[in-house]
């Protein structure tokens, strides 16, 4: 949401006594967990050049009648990536813990989107050193042996 300048409201349905269904329950929590590693690429970040990249946006499904797609499209993967920004600090999502290195075109030389070099890559939620090089094509960043989450796992480009 945040890296197309959204804002995400969950609707939890209450049952009549005010308790909160297991299900739901689970959902949120999973949220909380997310969010305590991985806060620094929501809170205070802006939408960057580009969304993202990805075989989800390339298959997005047309808009129809009252404009409501959810549920048509492909299933995100690892090699669907979103972008958010702050300072000099890019935040690369990918949309599952990925089990291949990741090979970013948006942030290739020759994609021209990035107007400052980069000094390094890291983690959110690891100490693990994180492989990378740059090449006309695209930024390719290495795998981590750290399992972080499989929902969405976050690199940090720091730029100078």
């Amino acid at each position: 949401m945040v890296s197309k300048n959204g804002n995400l409201l969950l609707n939890i349905p209450v049952r009549g006594n005010g308790s909160i269904d297991e299900d739901e329950r689970k959902i949120v929590e999973g949220i909380a967990e997310w969010m305590d590693t991985n806060r620094d690429c929501i809170f205070g970040t802006r939408p960057w050049k580009v969304c993202g990249e990805g075989p989800a946006m390339e298959n997005v499904v047309p808009l129809n009648a009252q404009g409501f797609n959810e549920g048509k499209g492909k299933a995100f993967t690892a090699k669907d990536i979103r972008f958010t920004t702050k300072g000099n600090l890019l935040y690369v999502i990918a949309l599952g813990q990925p089990t291949e290195p990741l090979s970013i075109q948006s942030l290739g030389t020759a994609a021209g989107l990035l107007d400052k070099s980069i000094v390094d890559v890291s983690l959110l939620g690891s100490k693990d050193r994180i492989s990378w090089d740059r090449s006309s094509k695209a930024l390719n960043i290495g795998l981590s042996a750290a399992k972080t989450n499989d929902v969405a796992v976050v690199f940090v480009v720091t730029l100078q």
